[in-house]
């Protein structure tokens, strides 16, 4: 939790010496989880899709929402992403994703059968 209100500091500190117009983007970026939006090939959100999060030490399953979307908020790190269960009418995925080492967004894309 301190990480995100250090870069907030940072970005508040950014508008104050460069004008409003500069934080507008920089105020969205500030994240302080990892969010893996699971989409098909049209961009629609699919919703039941089993998704594992894993490190070295630890693994978490979530099952995506009805806006495709899975959330974790454990530290910032690389981690492997899997999809270990499609939804009903999409093609399995085996390809192993790892996130970024900062939070951020990520976007898998499944195929229709």
């Amino acid at each position: 939790m301190k990480k995100i209100y250090r870069k907030l500091a940072v970005v508040v500190m950014l508008c104050l010496a460069f004008g409003v117009v500069a934080c507008d983007s920089d105020i969205d970026s500030v994240q302080d989880a990892y969010t893996i939006h699971v989409v098909d090939e049209d961009d629609n959100p699919i919703e039941g899709v089993t998704v594992q999060f894993c490190t070295g030490d630890f693994c978490k399953m979530v099952v995506t929402d009805d806006n495709g979307e899975v959330s974790f908020d454990d530290p910032e790190g690389e981690y492997e992403i899997h999809i270990l269960k499609s939804a009903e009418g999409y093609k399995e995925d085996s390809t192993l994703y790892v996130t970024e080492d900062h939070y951020s967004d990520m976007t898998i894309t499944l195929e229709k059968e």
